[in-house]
């Protein structure tokens, strides 16, 4: 089993325009995290693990892997991956960054 660690989050920022004060303003501002994680040619399937996460859906190379709540593992199909750079996009609509993220593979 191989482990990929090296990675780095870009933060979303929130929009400039707020709800007026006669709107409800939201609970959590919902982010947006982009990381790049190096793969070797494997040709496997790969499990894509994080810790610190909140509610949400993660996003491989373009392609909707699933949903996420309170925990990250999800089945990352081989045919997801390609060899060099590959771009994970996480959506949290809670508002929380991962503190960590790794691909294992299967």
């Amino acid at each position: 089993i191989g482990t990929l660690t090296a990675y780095a989050f870009a933060r979303w920022s929130p929009p400039p325009v707020w709800p007026t004060a006669s709107q409800k303003a939201p609970k959590a501002t919902p982010i947006w995290s982009r990381a790049t994680l190096k793969a070797p040619p494997s040709g496997r399937d790969a499990w894509l693990e994080g810790t610190g996460v909140g509610c949400g859906s993660a996003i491989v190379n373009g392609k909707s892997i699933g949903r996420f709540d309170g925990e990250l593992r999800l089945l990352v199909p081989a045919s997801f991956l390609v060899a060099g750079q590959n771009e994970i996009v996480l959506f949290d609509r809670l508002g929380v960054a991962p503190r960590d993220l790794s691909l294992r593979w299967i």
